[in-house]
């Protein structure tokens, strides 16, 4: 089922026609594999296809506990709002917000260090280049 759900990525199809085609070919849907199903798309940037798996889920009246529920919200709203912060260079509020997801254990990927890697790096990237240049130059 995930290895379905994954090739999506590149085709841009639909998580809902997907999973109803799976179980009409006598696949079995657990709430284990559709939980990793939502988790899994967030480290390749796939928020859509995680929040439709969930969309799914409630649909057919699935099992899915106000607990898993909030976790998962929160952890999207949290990396979400980190990758903005990264993307935007926002060094202070990025690293403010992934120590308080650190305190909260919604670091389970390793996207948000990779997130946060790259805005550093391109924060100190062109200060290290002008410095090079400086010396180079002198």
């Amino acid at each position: 089922m995930y290895r379905r759900l994954s090739e999506l990525g590149a085709s841009r199809g639909s998580v809902s026609k997907t999973l109803n085609e799976f179980i009409l070919e006598g696949g079995k849907t657990r709430k284990i594999n559709l939980t990793a199903c939502i988790k899994e798309p967030r480290k390749y940037g796939r928020f859509d296809h995680a929040i439709e798996v969930m969309e799914w889920m409630q649909k057919r009246k699935m099992n899915f506990s106000h607990v898993d529920h909030a976790v998962y919200l929160d952890h999207v709203t949290y990396s979400t709002l980190l990758n903005c912060y990264c993307k935007e260079l926002m060094s202070e509020k990025s690293l403010t917000l992934f120590e308080k997801m650190d305190k909260m254990k919604l670091l389970s990927t390793s996207m948000s260090s990779s997130n946060l890697m790259t805005a550093c790096l391109l924060i100190i990237f062109p200060i290290c280049v002008c410095v090079c240049d400086a010396i180079t130059c002198a």
